[in-house]
Order: C-alpha cells, then sequence, then structure tokens
C-alpha cells in the first residue's frame, strides 16, 4: 500500500508529471535556460535608483559646495600654519570627495543597469545606498571640520 503524500499533491492527470510522479511545482525551474516568468519580475525595482538619484541632485552640489568652501577655514591660520587636526580633516575631505565621485557614479549606474527581477532587490538597494554615501560622508567630515 502506498505511504500518504504528506503535502497532499494529487498525482497529474496525463502523463505531464514532474519527479515523483506528481506535478511539478515551478514548470518553468524545469527547463534549462526558461525566462523568468512574471512573478519573478520586481514591480518596484525603479524606486531605489530613484530615490538614490534624487537624493543625489540634492546632496551632491552641497556637499561639494560645503568641501569646497571648507578650505577657507585655512585662511586663519595665518603665517603659522594650520593644526594637523584641520590639515587632517581637509585631506580627509578632499581624498572622500575624490574618490567617492568615481564610487557615486559606477554604484548609480550599477543600480539603475541591473535587471529589474527580485533576486537584484538587495543588490540594487545596496548599490543606491553606496551611490549616496560619498555626500554624506564629505558632510559629516565637513561639519566635524576642527575650527583652527
Amino acid at each position: 500500500m502506498a505511504t500518504p503524500d504528506p503535502f497532499n499533491r494529487q498525482p497529474a492527470p496525463g502523463g505531464s508529471a514532474g519527479p515523483g510522479g506528481f506535478p511539478p511545482q515551478n514548470p518553468a525551474a524545469f527547463r534549462a535556460g526558461a525566462s523568468p516568468g512574471p512573478s519573478d519580475r520586481d514591480p518596484h525595482g525603479w524606486v531605489a535608483p530613484l530615490v538614490a538619484t534624487l537624493s543625489l541632485v540634492l546632496l551632491a552640489p552641497v556637499a561639494f559646495l560645503l568641501g569646497s568652501l571648507v578650505h577657507v577655514n585655512r585662511g586663519s591660520c595665518g603665517t603659522r600654519g594650520c593644526s594637523q587636526e584641520l590639515e587632517r580633516s581637509l585631506s580627509a575631505i578632499d581624498a572622500v570627495a575624490v574618490f567617492g565621485t568615481a564610487l557615486t557614479v559606477v554604484a548609480l549606474i550599477t543600480a539603475w543597469s541591473l535587471p529589474r527581477l527580485r533576486r537584484w532587490t538587495t543588490l540594487r538597494l545596496w548599490c543606491a545606498i553606496a551611490s549616496m554615501a560619498p555626500s554624506v560622508a564629505v558632510l559629516l567630515l565637513v561639519f566635524e571640520t576642527p575650527s583652527r
């Protein structure tokens, strides 16, 4: 006597059975090279890159302006020179601004270019977050810059 099926699946009629004589749970999964179905599409795949892009439209110019203006702080040092903390802070701002620009561009292009499938949602979200990180870092460094 056959043991009852614990998942209460019924045998497929007519020979279109999957493994074990039961209907396949996902027929597309059994075909090699099958294209993703409508349930695999991410209908909200455009939201994270759009939010990152709009945030960068506001954050990047402000970060660039304040990151440039903070160098005016050097003028108050006069002939005696600026403190090590100020020099280190200004160097960090410059490094984040220069190398962060490349990170921003690459991460934002990647976030927009990833396929709109559910399996890429996490990577798309992290790319969108990474694209905003340099601008936020420059702003944080500007506000933490020592006065002299």
